[in-house]
Formats: C-alpha cells, sequence, structure tokens
C-alpha cells in the first residue's frame, strides 16, 4: 500500500466529517464527543463550526500548560477546536497556529476563528509529515490530537515539530494507539487508518 493512498483516505473522511456527512466515526464527533473528552464549561465559549465538525481523542490544552503569552501550533487542526481552546488561554498577546491537510476542514477553522473575534489564530493548509512552513524554534507549544495515528510518515512528521519547537518547548500529544495483535489487520487498508 502507497503512503499516497492512505493520506488520500484520511483527506476524504475528514472532507466528510467537515461536510456534515456521515464518516463512519459514530457518535464520536462533534460536540458529543468534545463533552465526553473532557473539554467542560469551556465548550460553552466556542463557535458552533468548531463543534459540529470536532472529531478527536482528548484534550490537549488539558495539560499542555499553556501560559498567557505562548505561541502554540496545532497540528492537525481540524475545525480548530483546540487552537480556540488554546487562543484562550494565550490569551491576546499569545498566538496560535493550526495545520491541517484537509482543505475543507481549514474552511471550517477559518470560519470558526470568524466566530470568535477574541481568538488570535491563522490557519493553514500543510502537511506536517512533509514541511511545516515555519523557522526553526517558532512555537512554546506545539499541540495535536489524534493526528499523528493518522500519517504514514509518523518519524517525518515528529522531527518537523520538533524542528519547529523552541528549546525547551512543550509537546502536548493526545493521540490513538493500536495494539501490535491488530496492527496488520487494520492497516492493511487504506481506509482503516482514519477510523
Amino acid at each position: 500500500m502507497q503512503s499516497a493512498e492512505i493520506v488520500e483516505s484520511v483527506v476524504k473522511r475528514f472532507s466528510r466529517v467537515a461536510m456534515g456527512i456521515d464518516a463512519g466515526f459514530g457518535v464520536w464527533t462533534g460536540n458529543r464527543c468534545a463533552e465526553y473528552i473532557g473539554y467542560g464549561d469551556v465548550l460553552d465559549a466556542m463557535p458552533t463550526v468548531a463543534l459540529e465538525s470536532f472529531v478527536g481523542v482528548g484534550n490537549p490544552a488539558s495539560f499542555a500548560a499553556l501560559a498567557e503569552g505562548d505561541r502554540v501550533l496545532d497540528v492537525g487542526c481540524g475545525a480548530g477546536l483546540d487552537a480556540l481552546v488554546a487562543a484562550a488561554a494565550v490569551g491576546p498577546d499569545g498566538e496560535v497556529t493550526g495545520v491541517d491537510i484537509t482543505p475543507v476542514m481549514i474552511e471550517r477553522a477559518c470560519e470558526a476563528a470568524a466566530a470568535a473575534p477574541w481568538a488570535s489564530v491563522t490557519f493553514l493548509v500543510a502537511d506536517a509529515a512533509e514541511h511545516l512552513p515555519f523557522d526553526d524554534g517558532s512555537f512554546d507549544v506545539v499541540q495535536s490530537n489524534g493526528c499523528l495515528n493518522l500519517s504514514p510518515h509518523k518519524r517525518e512528521l515528529l522531527a518537523e515539530v520538533h524542528r519547529v519547537l523552541r528549546p525547551g518547548g512543550r509537546l502536548a500529544l493526545c493521540d490513538a494507539v493500536l495494539k501490535a495483535d491488530k496492527a496488520a489487520e487494520v492497516t492493511a487498508d487504506p481506509d482503516n487508518w482514519s477510523l
């Protein structure tokens, strides 16, 4: 199986989520998912569009030790919920940038940012496994929520994250792990990579 097939499958599935089409995740999308994994009251301040297209496995802001003025990169930002949560934490002196390989998710994230005028957030389409368009040491914190497991190029993605993270910076990573006895069964089909 070619990595391009995996990336294409991931983009297709997450595009469906962004467009409000059933992508086979069941209840594990949207506001219900965000509530279940522990976002709590912070959801009350979030734009509906960020919640409607949310897919995640954890809450990176809950342990990222975000501080006012931090520069934060959200890798695999999706519709922007985690980036907006980070923007609320880092305040007007901080900066948050979200990147995702799914153009329609970036469109949703931009809509969410426009509905949250208090948030200083920028979103752009980028493949973190190929090249992040930022200088070395650009960010105090890199966060990601369920993105690493979707990439067929995990080493390259983590190398790029390391490159753009300042020395002494923090990584807040939430992800899914596949048990070894299921790996061959799941990874044999490119569509299974994004489940």
